[in-house]
Parts: C-alpha cells; sequence; structure tokens
C-alpha cells in the first residue's frame, strides 16, 4: 500500500477517477478515525463518499488567511492547468496533493481531542485543585476542541471561570440538547455548559471561508451535500460552530448577538443563557484566521471581568 500511495501521490499530472478511489480506500483509515469522533454525530465513511466530497470541495474560491493564525489550511488558488480542466468540465481529474492536504485536517481534528482530554485535561485538574485561581480557557480553530475535550475529560474539583471559542472548528450541535441522527443522545460538549462559572462565548462568521464552505462538505460525507440552507440554520447536520453558529440547543439556554466594541457590554444579566454565539459576519471576523482584533478582545474583556464590568 505504502508504495502505491507514493506512486499516486508523487503524480505530477491529475489523478483519474478511478485512480482517486484507490487513493481514497489507503487513506480510508485515517477518515474512518476521525468519524468516530464527531461531537455528538457519528458517520460513515467510504470510498465513494470522499470521491464525492472531493468533488464538491474541488476549486472553491475562499479568503486567504496567509499571515494569519490558524489550524485550517488556507484555500489556496489552484494552478492553471488544474482550472483549465475544470473549466472543460473534465470533473474526473484531482490534484493528488490537495486531497492528501485536506486529509491532514482530519489528522489536526482527531490530535486535537487526544491533546485536550490526555494533556491539557490533566493540567486543568491541577490547576483547579492545587490553586484558588479564576482560570479562563481560550481556544482558536481545532484549539475549541483542544478546550473542550480538556473540560470535559473528567469531573473537576470547581467551575473554570470562563470560555471563550474563537471560530472552533467543531460540529454545530456539539451543544445541542437531542441529536436524532445519534439516538436523541445530547452533543458531546454540551456537559461543558454547566462547568463554567460565565457562560460560554463563541464567535461565528459569514466570511469564514473554511468553516462556511469546506468543513461540513469534507470532513462530514453525507448524503446532503449541496443541500439548501434552511432559514435560520446550518446547511448541514455536520456544518461547523465558527461558521454557522449553534444549532439544537433548547430556547432560552442560547443568544445570538453581533459582536460588540467598548463602551457596550454585553447582557449577562439571563442566568439562564449558557452559550452566547458572537456573530461577526459585518467586519468583525473576515476571514478564519482574523482572530485577534478590537471585537474579539473585547469579547473577551467581558468575560474576564465578569459581571462586575463597569
Amino acid at each position: 500500500n505504502m508504495s502505491r500511495f507514493l506512486h499516486l501521490a508523487c503524480q505530477d499530472s491529475p489523478l483519474r477517477r478511478q485512480e482517486t478511489l484507490e487513493l481514497a480506500r489507503i487513506l480510508l483509515p485515517v477518515f474512518q478515525r476521525e468519524a468516530a469522533d464527531q461531537e455528538g454525530i457519528a458517520q460513515e465513511v467510504t470510498p465513494e463518499k470522499l470521491l464525492t466530497a472531493w468533488e464538491q470541495t474541488a476549486g472553491g474560491a475562499a479568503q486567504s488567511d496567509k499571515g494569519k493564525p490558524g489550524a485550517l489550511p488556507d484555500e489556496e488558488e489552484t494552478d492553471t492547468a488544474q482550472d483549465a480542466l475544470r473549466g472543460a468540465g473534465f470533473l474526473d481529474f484531482f490534484d493528488p496533493k490537495e486531497i492528501i492536504r485536506k486529509a491532514t485536517v482530519f489528522l489536526m481534528k482527531d490530535r486535537a481531542g487526544t491533546v485536550g482530554a490526555h494533556g491539557v485535561g490533566p493540567m486543568l485538574n491541577n490547576l483547579l485543585a492545587d490553586t484558588t485561581s479564576r482560570v479562563h480557557l481560550i481556544g482558536h480553530s481545532f484549539g475549541a476542541k483542544v478546550v473542550l475535550s480538556a473540560l470535559m475529560a473528567v469531573q473537576y474539583p470547581r467551575k473554570v471561570a470562563s470560555v471563550l471559542l474563537l471560530q472552533p472548528a467543531i460540529n454545530a450541535f456539539c451543544f445541542a440538547r437531542s441529536i436524532q441522527e445519534n439516538g436523541g443522545k445530547p452533543g458531546a460538549y454540551r456537559s461543558a455548559l454547566a462547568r463554567t462559572e460565565m457562560p460560554i462565548f463563541s464567535t461565528f462568521s459569514s466570511r469564514d471561508a473554511p468553516l462556511t464552505s469546506f468543513f461540513h462538505i469534507a470532513l462530514r460525507r453525507d448524503g446532503d451535500l449541496g443541500e439548501i440552507r434552511p432559514a435560520a440554520g446550518p446547511p448541514s447536520k455536520f456544518a461547523a460552530l465558527g461558521g454557522f453558529g449553534p444549532a439544537g440547543m433548547l430556547p432560552g439556554e442560547s443568544r445570538t448577538t453581533p459582536m460588540l466594541t467598548p463602551p457596550d457590554k454585553y447582557d449577562l444579566s439571563d442566568p439562564n443563557i449558557r452559550l452566547y454565539a458572537l456573530d461577526g459576519s459585518d467586519q468583525c471576523i473576515t476571514s478564519h484566521g482574523d482572530v485577534r482584533n478590537k471585537f474579539t478582545e473585547w469579547a473577551m474583556v467581558n468575560l474576564v471581568s465578569g459581571r462586575a464590568l463597569r
């Protein structure tokens, strides 16, 4: 398999459909491992579904995150030869390097959960058990999965002070009360809502191209590819929290609000609201990596200062 993988991966010319299916079969263990870790929704992965996902994401334009932090790879522009093939209607040609590049996203996501549960989790437990310090957790992209996996690792002796998720590359249903496709079970991180003193802040933006155009197709291979987005919801049950905001939560336990700047404060007076979805679509967050700015910094100030903010 390794020799055949190297042969397919190192080709300078695009792969034909049959070769792409062969590459999908070789890479299948990587994608199957990720499919078992869905933040609440399980998914069967087959070479044919991978091929469909690669077709859906081939050549999609996205705003560049070049020079900005971020765990998801930038959506780079395709080369002239590949563009010409697509322009001529030859959709059964695939760039092997692009396929492998996208496969690394699954490895990073899987690794984020492992690092959170087995690395950050024990450190967090020590902090909460051995000190009286107020602990604030912040995670960007797959770092949000690190944070939430750590928070869910064990039953801690006390709550963390706050959690700020910046463009989280995790499933929008991760806090859901009940997921029908998963036998009515709650989202995998729902219990995290009760493990923080302050409500969780989670940003999302329609300008985050990887999370709005790529995530739910390439990371969630499913029959509803290309499905029209409902009036108030994600385009797919595999959509990203950082692209579309939370889904499946009970009325009154989450609130969607535009991002604010000083001196406007977030209204945190309702104790029943456990998650604030901060909408950065209006030039507040312009790409996946645009998370260090006055809007996100003010959100952090509100959380760290809490209800004492004047």
